[in-house]
């Protein structure tokens, strides 16, 4: 009867488990993944424009959840307190959502490019407008910072101007985009539609639809802290609606008169 050593079996062990590692083989894709169903969008294909809510800074992404340095590097320095350190989702909300057709990620690339240009030339070419008010006297920096900030108008009016260069006509100066002049179709879709208007026209090339958005269908009876926090703010809607009780004067008594 042969015995073999621990130190041979520790051996054959590791040897069996090295072959096992190389042996695998990734996941084959699906069959639906091949013909087109549920296929992720090429790179470049969508671009995702976040507003924040108080100061109006506007960014763009490539990805539908936003990367804390990568945007907070578009965030150009205009004075104290205008740049954060990070982001809060509280605070950010999308503003829009550009999406061109399938295999077009290079003109989404190029058009996210020029629209990144031309968001850094607005806050860095200004005109006295912003320096003085209307009597000509000059604004403080709070106010002249709070100006530069707000970029939604002039994002929606760059949105137009660089979405229109792919409609299906010459143009003589051009500005460096691919598919210029080619036609695609672009769907905008706006978590608020009249936030179109502030651009003074629209190609026909552009789309424009309302973005979907998720509620929360949550049981409030379920939720840690919710009911309780709900049920608080009533009662004291309620006392505050209850009328104060007069509280009746009390009378001396007479005194006795001799």
């Amino acid at each position: 009867m042969n015995v073999r050593s621990t130190r041979d079996l520790a051996r054959h062990a590791i040897a069996l488990a090295r072959g096992a590692r190389h042996a695998t083989t990734a996941a084959q894709p699906n069959s639906s993944s091949q013909t087109g169903a549920g296929v992720e969008p090429e790179y470049g294909q969508q671009i995702y424009v976040y507003n924040h809510l108080q100061k109006n800074h506007v960014v763009y992404s490539l990805t539908k959840a936003l990367k804390n340095n990568k945007a907070i590097k578009q965030l150009p320095f205009n004075g104290k307190q205008t740049v954060p350190r990070a982001l809060r989702k509280d605070l950010w909300h999308p503003l829009a959502t550009i999406s061109f057709p399938s295999g077009s990620g290079e003109i989404g690339l190029s058009a996210y490019q020029k629209l990144r240009e031309y968001r850094k030339r607005h806050e860095l070419e200004w005109d006295d407008s912003i320096m003085k008010n209307k009597d000509g006297k000059f604004l403080p920096k709070h106010k002249r910072a709070r100006q530069l900030c707000d970029q939604k108008a002039n994002s929606v009016a760059d949105m137009a101007a660089v979405l229109g260069r792919l409609a299906e006509q010459k143009f003589e100066d051009k500005i460096g985009i691919k598919g210029e002049g080619t036609g695609a179709v672009v769907n905008v879709k706006w978590n608020d539609l009249l936030d179109a208007e502030f651009a003074e026209t629209w190609s026909d090339n552009v789309v424009h639809d309302k973005l979907e958005s998720h509620t929360n269908h949550r049981d409030f009876n379920k939720v840690w802290g919710l009911k309780k926090h709900i049920m608080g703010e009533r009662e004291m809607k309620q006392r505050r609606r209850r009328p104060k009780k007069e509280v009746p004067e009390i009378q001396e008594p007479l005194s006795a008169t001799v």
